[in-house]
């Protein structure tokens, strides 16, 4: 496995992220993937927003006659539209329709286990080894690292590094929802909760309430001031100290460290259903939807001018 383990990294999350345990949690359905592209989009100086463009122009759904072309959530951007479709993709490919194929479920998460005994003892243990370990396109943070390889490859056919750069777009997005990091491992799921999955909370489940915790709006007019919005609310330099951070295994540590500090806070490991929230966490959840999409935004934006940038010219965004 490509990351570290959790046990090096967790003390240093915890650390940098100590300003984030009055705060929540995170997003991540096509309000929240396209408001992150969208962020990423505004960062990129014009001519890496082109090259990142042409290169999406030659994505098998950008060739299909409607595919992109018609999506109901484009805008009066071209341009963006592309950005903000690439980030959908991987979850439209899980749909029924013409590029089913393209679905990789296991890609967009990696379950690092919380451990809780019945004393409420909390242990953190890497993920359990999955028997095909020569998966390039395993867990999420196997697939971001080949995808990366592939959309960097400039001697890769395009239509691979578009695709490539569409789960790019899609997992970094992923990596900052905490319950994509995680399982918990309780006396109320001995098996695991599959990220919160098998967690009833509110009217639906845990992990599907973080994933709209951002909100549900994907209309393009929303999803883009909502994107200005949350530049204004969290400027670049506001996380100079976590940007200087370029490796995923870190983003991933960063998610496991926030479901220890707000996620399951509050959630008793002894119940597997929460009919009614705890008081306070549907704000905390929102405002730390909106400070992680905007950190997955920037990111983003780092890891696409890198890529369209060649090597003796590389800059920083902004």
């Amino acid at each position: 496995m490509r990351f570290l383990p959790v046990s090096i990294l967790l003390p240093v999350v915890t650390l940098t992220l100590a300003a984030d345990q009055a705060t929540g949690a995170s997003l991540w359905n096509d309000c929240a993937h396209r408001v992150i592209a969208a962020i990423a989009f505004e960062e990129l100086p014009p001519e890496a927003r082109q090259a990142i463009v042409e290169i999406l122009d030659q994505h098998p759904a950008a060739q299909d006659a409607t595919f992109w072309a018609e999506h109901r959530w484009n805008g009066d951007d071209a341009a963006l539209n592309r950005f903000m479709n690439a980030a959908v993709f991987p979850d439209d490919a899980k749909r029924p329709g013409p590029f089913k194929r393209y679905d990789i479920g296991r890609a967009h998460y990696i379950n690092f286990r919380i451990m809780v005994d019945g004393e409420g003892r909390v242990e953190v243990l890497p993920p359990l080894q999955d028997l095909d370990d020569d998966d390039p396109h395993g867990d999420i943070l196997e697939s971001l690292a080949t995808n990366l390889e592939i959309a960097r490859d400039r001697s890769a056919p395009t239509s691979d590094r578009a695709l490539a750069l569409s789960w790019i777009f899609h997992l970094v997005g992923d990596l900052h929802q905490p319950l994509h990091n995680v399982a918990r491992f309780s006396p109320a799921t001995p098996n695991g909760d599959r990220g919160g999955n098998e967690v009833r909370f509110g009217e639906g489940n845990l992990h599907s309430y973080w994933d709209r915790a951002l909100g549900t709006d994907a209309t393009p007019e929303s999803v883009e001031a909502l994107a200005a919005t949350l530049r204004a609310e969290h400027p670049r330099e506001t996380f100079a100290d976590r940007l200087a951070e370029p490796n995923p295994n870190r983003w991933s540590s960063e998610g496991v460290a926030l479901a220890l500090q707000t996620v399951y806070r509050n959630l008793d490991p002894s119940l597997a259903e929460f009919p009614d929230l705890p008081i306070g966490y549907d704000a905390d959840a929102r405002a730390l939807a909106r400070r992680q999409s905007a950190l997955a935004g920037y990111r983003l934006a780092d890891l696409l001018l890198e890529i369209a940038t060649p090597p003796d010219h590389c800059t920083s965004p902004n």
